[in-house]
């Protein structure tokens, strides 16, 4: 991971309105997805709880318009953000990723 970062993991949805036993609403659901990310970085990750924002969404951040079931799967997601003051100097920032425990390096 990049020293001194921020490490954003936020939760979004679908447009379609949620009300289960289980979620209230999508604000709840897009939460629980970001949470539910940030507690396996904890535990398998090792990342510093200290540097974790949790951000939940719901259906306001959409990447794409929520016109078709295809449309939809792709705005329930879960973005994992670097933030960073200031940017490093020149070498290589590895980049985790979740879903499949692979790490893609990248350099700057």
């Amino acid at each position: 991971m990049v020293p001194d970062s921020r490490v954003v993991v936020a939760g979004h949805t679908d447009d379609i309105p949620i009300s289960t036993d289980w979620y209230r609403s999508n604000w709840e659901l897009a939460s629980s997805r970001a949470v539910t990310v940030a507690h396996y970085m904890l535990e398998n990750k090792g990342v510093d709880p200290g540097r974790l924002v949790i951000e939940g969404y719901a259906d306001t951040r959409p990447l794409v318009a929520n016109t078709s079931a295809e449309n939809r799967a792709k705005n329930r997601r879960v973005e994992i953000i670097l933030e960073q003051d200031e940017l490093p100097g020149p070498g290589k920032v590895q980049i985790m990723d979740v879903g499949d425990g692979k790490a893609a390096t990248a350099s700057q």
